[in-house]
């Protein structure tokens, strides 16, 4: 079996993101100009890229990360994986009979936890 090695990325801060997403809408507001040449955009561009450099790169790829290894790759919308959502339906499972709203007598856990799926199916 292939051995797995975790890496970690530090996630772009809320700053960063606001950033690139402000560069971007005065980038679309000045493309949406007619009256900028093309010059002008370039030289625009040239003088506010250092705003960005460095930034973009790490909110795509944590993006992507994310994307990858959390989403649904089924849906065309972002949701979490089945495997994801079953996690947080057993967590809460768990939390239930903890707290003692459940109670366990001699019975199989996995059993009663597939049980309790189909009484909370809105959950």
């Amino acid at each position: 079996m292939p051995e797995t090695h975790q890496i970690r990325m530090a996630k772009a801060p809320k700053e960063d993101i606001d950033e690139v997403a402000n560069f971007l809408q005065e980038l679309e507001e000045k493309t949406d100009n007619y009256d900028v040449s093309d010059g002008e955009l370039g030289k625009w561009v040239n003088q506010n890229f250092h705003r960005v450099y460095g930034k973009y790169d790490r909110i795509l790829t944590g993006f992507s990360v994310l994307i990858d290894n959390v989403c649904d790759p089924n849906l065309d919308y972002l949701d979490y994986t089945p495997e994801i959502k079953r996690e947080k339906l057993q967590l809460q499972y768990l939390r239930q009979l903890v707290c003692g709203e459940m109670t366990i007598a001699n019975a199989d856990i996995d059993v009663m936890f597939e049980d309790w799926l189909k009484d909370n199916k809105d959950v």
